[in-house]
């Protein structure tokens, strides 16, 4: 879409016209749409009251266009005034509308009754034998190449009931998409289409479905640890329109993953650990109050030193209170001094001989005290305030960045176990 003609408005609208919406040229890059328009007393961003939270839209061909997350761009205030806006979180109505057909955009209050998922590591978990490929050497040459596609049937892999009486059905797709360029020199391409679709007995509002979208990232990134979010959606509504939502925050951090061929179990068991994993999130997540933050926003910038051990910790000590909860016991302050023990060779590779207990203690001192004291250790001496006289840990940057690792290595090494899933450190420690 690159400067179509089109009409906007801050409210839905059935027909076009041309008295009640705005002329705009409406434009598409990596970054969004982009709104230039004439109009900059109706779509204001200094009147608070006036602030428009959405764009609805359609370009040249009819094409209903939903935009939120608006943001201005630029406004010129001369005689003809005019603004930019842009949009980094859009939806499309896919198809083209019949005769006299009324134009119906996506809000944020129409009820979803499915969704597509697409990630690009969906098959790195689930092999897509919809595309089969052959190859014949010769020599050390390459004499042919075959590859082939077929149609599959959709599988479902499980479900979720949720806490308000939903059920959430899940299939797996496993399906490629077809390309013949025939202008120019001739060309054609078979690509992976594999994708999830949810299926819901109750119809839900975006913001909802949006929080199930980010836990199945959630799940693919702890079977891969590929810091890939979702590629696209497919939104249904209960009047069979389809709606192409672009999310172009997520598409630009997708563009810097480099793919890697590494899952945390069998390929045979990759349905039952997929959605063990997607059932446990969902449960352990409602009341985590945050907690889980390295596992859900496991593709946030990096943080200092200091706050991804406090963010660590606190997935650590959440994932334990759970554990302990589920065996009818409550939390345990001294919980590392467990995991210490239960870990033996990871306690090794980070703390030699060293007795459990002390580990315990320098660790939950080092936490209270960036928590209470701040990052800063005055000669890098670390309180340790025991029953016994107070003692002093002399600390150094490696210390710091082994009690980090440990930690760390011991949150997901936790998670899975929550989930009932067996890894060995050794195998997750080169790959996170």
């Amino acid at each position: 879409m690159q400067n179509e003609f089109g009409y906007i408005d801050d409210k839905p609208f059935k027909k076009c016209n041309t008295k009640k919406q705005s002329f705009s040229i409406i434009s598409s890059d990596e970054d969004g749409l982009e709104f230039k328009i004439n109009d900059i007393s109706r779509f204001s961003f200094f009147d608070t009251e006036k602030k428009i939270k959405a764009i609805y839209a359609v370009d040249s061909k009819l094409t209903a266009i939903t935009a939120l997350r608006i943001n201005p761009i630029s406004y010129n205030f001369s005689a003809i005034s005019s603004s930019v806006l842009k949009s980094d979180l859009f939806f499309l109505k896919q198809g083209t509308l019949e005769n006299d057909e009324d134009i119906r955009h996506f809000t944020t209050q129409t009820k979803i009754r499915e969704f597509d998922y697409y990630n690009d590591s969906i098959r790195r978990i689930f092999i897509n034998n919809s595309i089969d490929s052959k190859y014949k050497l010769t020599g050390n040459s390459l004499k042919y190449i075959k590859i082939s596609g077929r149609k599959t049937q959709n599988e479902k892999i499980g479900e979720l009931n949720t806490n308000d009486g939903n059920t959430i059905e899940i299939f797996l797709c496993k399906d490629f998409i077809y390309n013949h360029q025939y202008k120019g020199n001739e060309k054609i391409v078979i690509e992976n289409n594999s994708h999830l679709i949810l299926k819901l007995k109750k119809g839900i509002l975006f913001d909802e479905a949006y929080k199930y979208i980010l836990l199945l990232d959630s799940v693919i990134y702890l079977m891969t640890f590929l810091k890939r979010r979702h590629k696209r959606l497919m939104i249904k509504d209960f009047m069979k329109n389809k709606y192409l939502c672009r999310d172009m925050r997520v598409d630009f951090e997708e563009r810097k993953v480099n793919d890697r061929n590494y899952l945390i179990c069998d390929r045979k068991d990759s349905k039952d650990t997929f959605m063990n994993l997607f059932h446990n999130l969902y449960s352990i997540n409602d009341d985590s109050k945050n907690a889980l933050f390295p596992f859900l926003e496991f593709d946030t910038k990096q943080s200092s030193l200091e706050i991804k051990f406090l963010e660590y910790y606190k997935a650590l000590d959440y994932i334990k209170l759970k554990e302990n909860l589920m065996k009818g016991k409550g939390r345990n302050p001294n919980f590392l001094t467990e995991v210490l023990k239960e870990n033996k060779s990871l306690k090794e590779k980070f703390f030699g001989t060293q007795d459990e207990k002390d580990i315990e203690e320098e660790i939950r001192s080092l936490r209270n005290y960036y928590s209470h004291t701040g990052y800063y250790i005055d000669n890098m001496q670390l309180p340790i305030p025991t029953d016994k006289p107070k003692r002093y840990k002399l600390i150094n940057s490696k210390w710091l960045y082994d009690v980090l690792d440990f930690v760390k290595v011991s949150a997901y090494i936790e998670i899975y176990k929550l989930c009932g899933i067996a890894v060995d450190w050794n195998s997750i420690i080169y790959n996170l």
